[in-house]
């Protein structure tokens, strides 16, 4: 029988879907090791998101288009160890909420997404940061902007698109919006 052609490019989008749902869960997006096990409790709700404050949406702003500094993926912003609440939409679906238990560590967007070739991560004025990845593979290009601002050690949101474009097909663009807040300590075990 042969192979199927479309099989890699299918199997990138899906991978490309898969780094979209990991930067919406970049809070914790820490990797696994011996100290730092996570624990993932998801429910769907049919509120809507909370409205950004006017400061966060300033920031936000700032993020998409004032100055920036280039820095490392080891400087990006760790938020507080400790249990994280997300509400998060994706597109125009319902808002999802779950929580999520963290290291400390710092943020990683591309843990659990396809390789990318350039990853930039930049500091914004504010203190925030702007990642743009450019993911080729396999005929499939998956691009991704991201933009978190805040404390990250009470709460911060991140804004992210995904576009993914493939020869003779329409792009095919993602937006996600993340509110995270810090719950408090991990439950025990």
């Amino acid at each position: 029988m042969p192979a199927n052609p479309t099989a890699p490019a299918a199997r990138l989008v899906v991978a490309a879907a898969g780094l979209m749902l990991a930067t919406a869960l970049i809070g914790g997006c820490s990797k696994k090791t011996a100290e730092s096990s996570s624990t993932t409790t998801s429910t769907t709700t049919t509120s809507s998101a909370p409205a950004a404050t006017p400061a966060v949406s300033a920031a936000l702003a700032a993020a998409a288009g004032g100055p920036t500094t280039p820095i490392t993926a080891a400087q990006m912003p760790a938020p507080k160890a400790g249990l994280w609440e997300r509400v998060s939409t994706q597109d125009a679906e319902a808002p999802i909420t779950d929580r999520k238990c963290v290291a400390g560590k710092p943020m990683d967007p591309m843990a659990d997404g396809p390789p990318c070739k350039q990853v930039e991560y930049r500091r914004t004025a504010t203190g925030g940061v702007v990642v743009d990845a450019a993911c080729p593979n396999n005929g499939v290009t998956a691009k991704l902007h991201m933009t978190a601002e805040g404390d990250f050690n009470s709460a911060y949101v991140t804004e992210s698109t995904m576009t993914m474009s493939m020869a003779g097909s329409p792009d095919n663009t993602m937006k996600n919006h993340s509110t995270y807040k810090y719950v408090g300590a991990c439950p025990a075990g």
